[in-house]
């Protein structure tokens, strides 16, 4: 087994992916390196439009229920949001369930900033 050998500091895109008026969508990333996600990121801009249903590394969600959560919890301005989210390995999926709440089809786009490591 290969020992790390370097720690660093990297965002996770999602796809930007078309979300119709008053749909749900699940957006997946799979990250090349293995991640351990710390904080989401959703744009202001969009975060009024959606909740965040959930997010999952691989199999297993990372929220405590199941009740939605606004997605302006996770703008760039928001505080108290370090989610110490479990280790995505190589290809697994890292997944966000959302719903535009919105009477417009909105074009969501977002990140998690996390350590990955090599």
């Amino acid at each position: 087994q290969r020992q790390v050998t370097k720690a660093r500091e990297y965002p996770l895109g999602f796809p930007t992916t078309t979300v119709n008026a008053g749909a749900s969508a699940t957006i997946s990333a799979q990250p090349q390196v293995p991640v351990r996600g710390r904080r989401l990121l959703i744009p202001s801009d969009i975060a009024g439009s959606f909740l965040i249903n959930d997010l999952k590394v691989g199999k297993n969600s990372m929220f405590p229920t199941s009740n939605p959560v606004p997605a302006r919890a996770f703008t760039e301005l928001g505080v108290g949001v370090d989610l110490n989210l479990d280790t995505a390995q190589i290809s697994q999926l890292v997944s966000l369930s959302v719903e535009n709440t919105s009477g417009a089809n909105v074009d969501f786009n977002a990140c998690i900033i996390g350590t990955a490591v090599e």
